[in-house]
């Protein structure tokens, strides 16, 4: 959970997970005689808590800034970042207008590209070239915008997917992933 280190890995996400399993084993301490241990212990978890959920945020945020590709890759750890932001609303609502912002800049620019350059190569041609043809025309921009909602649900659908439970088998976590898409 230290602050130093740029990137995350799984190692920060077991670390962030123990701290707060150990933040929670705490109360029993305070339902006891070693309550000055337990305030001290929880305290300690606490600051390292917040201190991770700061770290946690900024990776986010630097991470939904670059998706910037219209076919970006669903980073798991980017998934399990917004998961356990869920505990933090704010900060997952700061991440989610930053994911929007960078996501419609995407879009738009693959929209302005389809219009005037068409897909690599050539191939389908640019849709401004049917615009003599108001049917076709508008039939091409409302295909390109329907394949680019279904992209962007889908990428919504695997980043905002509750994690499955952990004692779920493997198998078991795949079926429920998939039962959140459409």
């Amino acid at each position: 959970l230290l602050p130093s280190a740029r990137e995350l890995s799984e190692d920060f996400f077991s670390a962030f997970a123990r701290a707060k399993m150990i933040h929670e084993d705490c109360k029993v301490l305070l339902r006891t005689s070693h309550q000055r241990a337990g305030l001290s212990i929880m305290e300690a978890m606490a600051a390292l808590q917040e201190s991770a959920y700061e770290r946690l945020y900024r990776w986010t945020q630097n991470a939904c800034r670059g998706l910037n590709s219209e076919m970006p890759e669903h980073p798991a750890l980017l998934c399990r970042a917004f998961s356990m932001l869920r505990d933090r609303p704010v900060l997952l609502q700061y991440c989610m207008k930053d994911l929007a912002d960078a996501r419609r800049n995407v879009a738009s620019r693959a929209f302005i590209d389809a219009l005037t350059r068409g897909g690599p190569g050539g191939v389908p041609k640019p849709i401004e070239l049917f615009s003599h043809d108001a049917v076709r025309y508008t039939s091409d921009m409302l295909a390109w915008l329907h394949q680019c909602v279904a992209s962007e649900r889908e990428l919504l659908s695997f980043l905002l997917a509750p994690p499955p439970a952990p004692d779920a088998p493997i198998a078991r976590r795949r079926i429920i992933d998939i039962k959140l898409l459409p």
